[in-house]
């Protein structure tokens, strides 16, 4: 199982939320993160895991304003890093355990 830390714009949004295909990760509008993340598996309808992050299992951002764009991660269970998503500083954290 794969799971996801959110931090954005040095607020922390949420942590240890499950990762599964095309379901929408931490999508509440009370949270300090405008948009969603969720996984796409382009092969089928599998959770995402490693190996295959990246390829296979791709981390879609959705903005209101822009629509999709993947988010590009590494093929490796455990991972921190930081990305723009927008005008949001976010920091993603993807762990297994």
């Amino acid at each position: 199982m794969l799971y996801m830390d959110l931090t954005a714009n040095g607020t922390v949004v949420f942590t240890g939320m499950v990762c599964l295909n095309t379901i929408l990760i931490g999508n509440y509008g009370y949270l300090p993160f405008v948009g969603a993340l969720f996984f796409y598996d382009t092969q089928g309808q599998e959770d995402p895991s490693s190996p295959g992050l990246n390829s296979r299992y791709q981390l879609i951002y959705y903005s209101p304003d822009t629509g999709l764009t993947q988010v590009q991660i590494l093929d490796e269970p455990s991972q921190q890093f930081d990305v723009l998503l927008d005008t949001q500083q976010c920091t993603i954290s993807l762990y297994t355990t």
